[in-house]
């Protein structure tokens, strides 16, 4: 029997997650997967789910308004994520016109040029571009090459972070 468990690198974003149990919806997923002839799909593990009696159906949003909701707000993202800026100087003739912030509030948008101006943006989004690194790493551990690589990077946005926050000390010990 397999043993199947959550990540544990990241809080659980779905539905009822309190009451999740990794075996039971690891085994419903399989249930589907190999009912589908070997292929897990998103679109048959939901139309499974819609069965009140099916284990995985607490943990989708079944309002319509609520789903309507968060399906327009993965539009949005999908929207804001697309534009560029045409930039000159950029090797690729274009930039971001919006980069995400994680903080305190959630995931928002900032401009580039917002980011480069504040030390406090910069930092929160190298912490993060670190967080993804580190995850990355995880993900493709057993590729040794690849993780050598985004290892190396990682160190690098660590070092840039630590001089940072030492300018930061030393601006406000001034």
């Amino acid at each position: 029997m397999v043993k199947y468990i959550f990540k544990n690198d990241e809080p659980i974003r779905i539905k009822a997650a309190g009451k999740a149990n990794p075996q039971v919806i690891g085994e419903a997923l399989e249930e589907i997967r190999v009912r589908a002839g070997g292929e897990l799909e998103p679109v048959a593990v939901w139309k499974s789910a819609r069965d009140l009696g099916h284990p995985l159906h607490p943990h989708f949003e079944w309002d319509v308004q609520l789903a309507a909701e968060a399906h327009w707000t993965e539009q949005a993202r999908s929207l804001i994520r697309i534009v560029r800026v045409v930039d000159e100087s950029a090797e690729s003739g274009t930039t971001r016109a919006f980069v995400s912030i994680n903080s305190d509030h959630g995931v928002s948008y900032r401009t580039v040029d917002d980011v480069k101006r504040s030390e406090t943006l910069r930092d929160a989004l190298l912490a993060q571009a670190e967080k993804e690194l580190a995850a990355f790493e995880v993900r493709y551990r057993e590729l040794k090459d690849i993780c050598k690589i985004v290892a190396t990077a990682r160190e690098e946005i660590q070092r840039r972070r630590s001089r940072t926050s030492k300018r930061t000390e030393e601006h406000a010990a001034a």
